[in-house]
């Protein structure tokens, strides 16, 4: 892995401790997106809560990521201790992505689920959890449904055989 980047959710406060971070830790940040920046609020965020901030990102030397976002009521999951933080993998390649991936796997019981975006997409979301963690697996399958819908409306159209 190139590097392994800590992910945090905050309760509201990100900009806080990122403005606190970035006074420790020197640099500038890479991303700062409020939930505003996004515009018809096509995420669906609380008007108290649009200016919280939906990505920020400080660098912190040479490869390496702080990056956080704040939870907001709308978002599909509570914040509490065991999804307040999250690595984010930056592997040399896909090979060496998915054979780290796969390592994780090896153990834990699966999972699969079909996860709808707060932008509409959707997104196939294979896992294995072990105790209280999870190893997931993301994909956006909205080339995929496109193309059944597609193959779907052609063979409802076509004339019996």
């Amino acid at each position: 892995m190139k590097a392994a980047n800590p992910y945090i959710n905050f309760p509201g406060n990100a900009e806080e401790a990122f403005t606190f971070y970035k006074s420790v830790f020197g640099g500038e940040f890479s991303a700062f997106v409020r939930f505003r920046d996004f515009g018809n609020n096509a995420m669906g965020v609380p008007e108290g809560d649009l200016d919280k901030l939906a990505h920020v990102a400080l660098p912190l030397g040479p490869g390496n990521i702080l990056m956080a976002t704040d939870v907001t009521p709308n978002m599909p999951f509570s914040l509490q201790n065991g999804n307040n933080f999250y690595i984010m993998l930056d592997a040399e390649s896909a090979e060496a992505l998915k054979l780290g991936l796969d390592s994780l796997f090896a153990d834990g019981r699966p999972f699969n689920l079909l996860l709808k975006t707060s932008a509409g997409g959707h997104l196939e979301a294979d896992g294995r959890a072990a105790g209280s963690r999870a190893v997931l697996r993301l994909r956006d399958v909205a080339a995929a449904r496109a193309t059944l819908k597609q193959e779907l409306a052609a063979l409802a159209s076509a004339p019996p055989r």
